[in-house]
């Protein structure tokens, strides 16, 4: 019950500081300069953080923090519970530089992650990597991952069952960081090399060495089960130090403990 308690917490955290309840601007006025959202893709998260002594400034009753990261003039709710979800804005008069940046695919760096995050795991950088494909990967797992608030989702995302990885079976991860530091892609969702395919872990069910201890995982697209794992077996990567630019802050792997659907 209380790993539920943290899954529900964690996943309910976003939506609750997002919208605090109202429907978030598509602009904001502040000091006199119109800020306008939307200038970049709302799959990736800010790794922008809030300090206590952070300067804010007012607009009526509500107050801003200045953006002191990446290369444009942003600005951020200084109300919210947590800036890693709140939108960010773009001073008005850079908006469409700052678009044309943050959906750029070279604008970004490309990264995976082998092995448990907490476990002193392997990291690598992919200077040649296809951005499309690592957008295309991001957005099947998002499309093919489970769903809290949707059953009905979740029974249609179309699953095989296999025996839950072993210790030559890390989870994989592979995500991207924009080169000015102010966003990272999801490393939420988990994948494993198993009998020499990829496969998205949907869900892994723990049942202390039962018959029902299983991983619920989805087959990838031959495209990018390909492209991927040629990326790991062709020792493209460049190893490096974790490169997240707030790794004390990256989604935890709790969505995807046993849960009932």
């Amino acid at each position: 019950m209380s790993k539920m308690l943290v899954l529900l917490g964690a996943l309910l955290h976003p939506i609750v500081s997002l919208f605090g309840g109202n429907t978030v601007p598509e602009t904001v006025r502040v000091e006199g300069n119109v800020y306008r959202t939307g200038f970049y893709d709302t799959a990736l998260f800010s790794t922008y953080r809030t300090a206590q002594e952070d300067e804010i400034s007012r607009s009526g009753d509500v107050g801003y923090y200045k953006v002191c990261k990446g290369n444009f003039t942003l600005m951020t709710y200084a109300n919210r519970i947590s800036s890693r979800y709140d939108p960010l804005y773009c001073l008005e008069s850079q908006f469409e530089q700052a678009k044309k940046y943050y959906y750029d695919a070279a604008s970004y760096t490309y990264h995976c992650r082998i092995g448990d995050v907490g476990k002193n795991p392997s990291c690598f950088r992919f200077d040649a990597a296809d951005g499309e494909m690592f957008d295309r990967l991001s957005s099947f797992c998002e499309e093919h991952s489970y769903d809290p608030f949707s059953a009905k989702k979740n029974r249609s995302v179309v699953r095989i069952s296999l025996p839950l990885p072993g210790d030559g079976e890390p989870e994989i991860v592979f995500y991207k960081i924009s080169k000015d530091g102010l966003f990272t892609s999801s490393k939420a969702h988990h994948l494993h090399i198993m009998n020499g395919v990829m496969y998205l872990a949907f869900q892994y069910c723990y049942d202390d060495g039962g018959d029902d201890e299983k991983l619920e995982a989805v087959e990838l697209p031959d495209d990018l089960r390909l492209y991927f794992t040629s990326l790991i077996r062709d020792g493209m990567g460049i190893p490096e130090q974790n490169p997240d630019p707030d790794a004390s802050t990256a989604q935890a792997d709790t969505s995807l403990e046993d849960r009932s659907l």
